[in-house]
């Protein structure tokens, strides 16, 4: 298990690096913190969609909804991949 997570998230990680406008070695300090600041928000939006599937609000009196389980299993495997 722990080889085909190491292998899913080589895989994340090619994807997103040939995004990038030039090749890693090359990242000055400025690339280095677009790209961290990239990241960080990207963790943030997928830590929200995490919450957004969890009764959380306490301070607001809403419907009991149901958890739904699967859903909160893809929302922590995308923040995982970061």
């Amino acid at each position: 298990m722990t080889r085909e997570m190491w292998d899913i998230q080589q895989q994340f990680t090619n994807r997103v690096i040939t995004r990038l406008d030039k090749p890693l070695s090359e990242l000055n300090n400025d690339d280095k913190v677009r790209w961290t600041k990239e990241y960080v928000l990207s963790i943030i939006s997928e830590c929200m969609e995490l919450l957004d599937q969890l009764d959380w609000k306490k301070h607001h009196v809403q419907a009991i909804k149901d958890i739904n389980v699967g859903n909160i299993i893809v929302e922590s495997v995308d923040i995982q991949k970061f």
